[in-house]
């Protein structure tokens, strides 16, 4: 909340001209006649006269708001005047106290305005956003006496009808100011209908979504990275429920009318959130950096609707819990009012499609929680949840994140147990200097660097819940990884002390970016943060790093264990491989006997009916021929006599000697097919015999490896017999992972679930 005050500073040079005014009602300026909007901050300004040199020693003693120095005003006049925020409702009334010190005895004028917001279709113009001021209570001062005879209370002011009351101040007598305000109704300003009562269906939703981490942003989720199955599986053991995707879709999307999204980023996210189903996660799926919306919400409607359209169609069927996120509370800097129309288009949209879709919807100016009284959500559903965002207190958590102009080494809470130096101080700006003052002298609970902001936000979130019946949830709160460790897990505890109060849900940022949770190359969270986050829950043991006195023998077992593991799947493969290239052999040599076998029957049925007709032939011949003709060798040197009929003799002698010779063929082509059929039956045997072979051997060293492992299985458990309480967990859960392993290669079975076929599948006969 520490740039609210500068926002609003930077348009108010006008005002230096005006603040003479004392105990008196300014009139509107200009006599513009103003649309009127209702007033979600209460604001003020301490401006001193100039022999009152300083207002110093500011603080904030009660309350939620936050106090700066006027930036618009020459460096020379900026020590003289304070400027405070503080968020307001309707409903009830809020309450600021403030503190300073003036150097010398004088007059400080207390201004009372509003908050200060451009109407953006009109120039020079603004919202009247009014704010009734219900108490104002001064101790170590008076009001000069005009203005106590002046001031009756509610006093009414806004940006440009301000109340002004004149205080005597002291030198070195420190000032308490206590103002009370709340926000005046508008004409016409209907009140949002509260929830008559919770939802069953809805109530049982958000108990999925309590307690989650951020788990990608942006092109961090398309490049990959994050989102393994170690990812998920961590998450869950840690303790989280749920997590958060924030994608800027818009910047994947194409052209109109169907805006379709890219396919690759559907399928990176289908991939993820099936991985988070698989650990029982819940996913809220956000927009993140959607900058035209908020500058042009009307153009950029259409295309938010096409966005959300295609993510519930594409996801919405989907096994795990899962919850949309409209616009992702820390990067939605547009007018609340604007994106109410948004919003409600949009929920109409899904509705058509998911009745009962838990959906977060976030206020404007980066989910805070003073938007919360003009955010306008549609009446009587009751799956909609309230997204708020805040990095409180600002300084701690950004401390690395500026340039040389920030201070560094900032602890949670303060004080430091060491004051900072001058010389480091000096380069500082008033307003920064002013903190540092602050962080430096004040205790721990009203510290700026402490929980007295963190506390003060849920509990404002908290009243505006109880008020409409809408759960809320704080989001993506953290602070960068390279901050001490010992203040990070403090933070941290006091977020969660803070929302646990209240009975709000929330989520932190992130699993393993800038503000990681968890230590990927140590295998465990970073320094104390689970035990901010989860106390009384049992760390998860680390999966590589062990205890400091016995950590060089874990890390060789572990090491063991990976490599047993690797070894296990690197067996399984080459034996899976050479299995499969016996299986192909095999087949190839059943088909080959299975051809030999059917081409023999064919030859041999060609022979069978060629020599029955050569032998029905000869048949015919010997019938035919005259009967005193002997069946005796043809002597073909004697003579012939053609009239006793040698020709016959000579043909009816060649036809006897060829059928002869055609049944000596025929035999030995028998007896040639059965040499080649025995020879290929003999190869296909011995191939056989080495193929069991070769299973056999493949079997024996699986079956050494397999006693191997329980082996080592065995040395484990004895080693879990020495090993001192600390370390059992971490032993248990490497035996139970090797042992998965094993049962995970004993039932693949590569040389166990193949059997070899018997012998007259290859066309062998026993």
């Amino acid at each position: 909340m520490l740039s609210q005050w500068k926002a609003a500073g930077v348009c108010h040079g006008f005002l230096l001209g005006v603040v003479l005014a004392q105990g008196t009602l300014c009139t509107p300026l200009l006599g513009q006649t103003n649309q009127t909007r209702l007033a979600s901050e209460a604001r003020f300004d301490l401006y001193a006269t100039t022999n009152v040199l300083a207002l110093q020693q500011v603080e904030i003693l009660g309350g939620l708001g936050t106090l700066g120095r006027l930036p618009w005003m020459k460096p020379a006049d900026q020590p003289r005047a304070l400027s405070a925020l503080f968020p307001i409702t309707h409903f009830t009334s809020n309450e600021l106290v403030v503190r300073f010190t003036p150097v010398e005895a004088g007059r400080v004028t207390l201004s009372l305005l509003g908050p200060y917001e451009r109407i953006p279709t009109e120039k020079e113009a603004i919202y009247q956003a009014d704010v009734l001021w219900d108490l104002i209570d001064v101790a170590g001062g008076q009001l000069v006496p005009e203005s106590a005879a002046l001031l009756r209370l509610p006093v009414r002011s806004w940006f440009r009808q301000r109340y002004d009351v004149g205080i005597s101040v002291q030198a070195r007598q420190p000032v308490t100011l206590r103002l009370v305000a709340h926000a005046a109704v508008p004409a016409g300003y209907e009140e949002p209908k509260p929830l008559s009562e919770p939802d069953p269906v809805a109530t049982k939703l958000l108990q999925r979504f309590q307690h989650g981490v951020s788990l990608a942003y942006g092109n961090d989720l398309v490049r990959g990275g994050v989102g393994s199955d170690e990812d998920f599986a961590g998450i869950r053991r840690e303790g989280f429920d749920h997590v958060r995707l924030s994608v800027a879709w818009q910047l994947q999307m194409g052209a109109g009318p169907e805006y379709p999204i890219h396919p690759e980023l559907l399928a990176r996210v289908e991939e993820i959130l099936g991985r988070a189903a698989r650990q029982e996660l819940g996913v809220i799926l956000g927009c993140q950096d959607y900058d035209g919306l908020y500058q042009n919400p009307g153009g950029e409607l259409p295309r938010f609707l096409a966005l959300w359209k295609q993510l519930e169609a594409r996801f919405g069927g989907g096994a795990g819990p899962l919850a949309f996120e409209l616009i992702t509370p820390s990067s939605n800097r547009g007018s609340t009012p604007l994106l109410n129309p948004v919003y409600a288009a949009t929920l109409k949209a899904i509705r058509g499609m998911s009745p009962q879709r838990l959906v977060w919807v976030s206020p404007g100016r980066l989910g805070s929680v003073s938007e919360l009284s003009r955010l306008r959500l549609p009446e009587g559903d009751p799956f909609l949840v309230v997204s708020l965002h805040s990095r409180e207190p600002e300084l701690f958590t950004q401390q690395l994140a500026g340039g040389p102009g920030r201070p560094s080494g900032i602890r949670f809470p303060g004080p430091p147990d060491a004051p900072v130096s001058a010389d480091s101080l000096a380069p500082l700006d008033l307003n920064l200097r002013d903190w540092m003052a602050r962080y430096q002298a004040a205790p721990a609970d009203r510290n700026p660097s402490g929980p007295s902001g963190i506390r003060g936000l849920a509990r404002f979130a908290k009243e505006w819940s109880r008020r409409y019946g809408r759960p809320v949830y704080f989001s993506d709160w953290g602070c960068n990884r390279q901050i001490e460790a010992s203040s990070r897990a403090r933070y941290y505890g006091a977020w969660r002390e803070a929302l646990e109060r209240e009975g709000l849900a929330w989520g932190i940022a992130d699993w393993k970016q800038s503000n990681r949770y968890w230590d990927d190359s140590a295998g465990q969270p970073m320094v104390g943060l689970h035990e901010a986050l989860f106390p009384g829950r049992p760390p998860v043991p680390p999966a590589v790093a062990a205890p400091a006195e016995s950590s060089e023998p874990f890390r060789n077992a572990i090491k063991e264990l990976r490599d047993l593991q690797k070894q296990i799947a690197t067996d399984g493969r080459k034996s899976t491989e050479e299995l499969a290239v016996l299986r192909q052999r095999a087949a190839e040599m059943q088909e080959e006997a299975r051809r030999s076998r059917q081409g023999s029957r064919w030859v041999s049925g060609g022979l069978i009916v060629l020599a029955m007709g050569l032998l029905g032939l000869g048949l015919f011949v010997i019938r035919r021929r005259p009967q005193s003709l002997a069946l005796e060798p043809l002597d073909l040197a004697a003579p012939v006599d053609a009239a006793t009929g040698g020709a016959v003799a000579v043909r009816q002698g060649t036809m006897a000697h060829l059928a002869r010779l055609m049944m000596d063929k025929l035999v030995m082509r028998l007896l040639s097919d059965r040499r080649e059929t025995d020879k290929l039956q003999t190869q296909a045997a011995r191939e056989l015999a080495e193929m069991e072979q070769r299973l056999e051997q493949l079997r024996a060293p699986i079956q050494d490896r397999m006693r191997a492992y329980e082996k080592r299985i065995a040395d484990l458990e004895e080693d879990l017999a020495r090993k001192g309480e600390e370390n059992r967990e971490l032993i248990r859960t490497k035996i139970a992972l090797t042992r998965e392993r094993l049962a995970s290669a004993q039932a693949s079975g590569p040389v166990d679930e193949w059997k070899p076929s018997p012998m007259e599948n290859f066309g062998v006969r026993e």
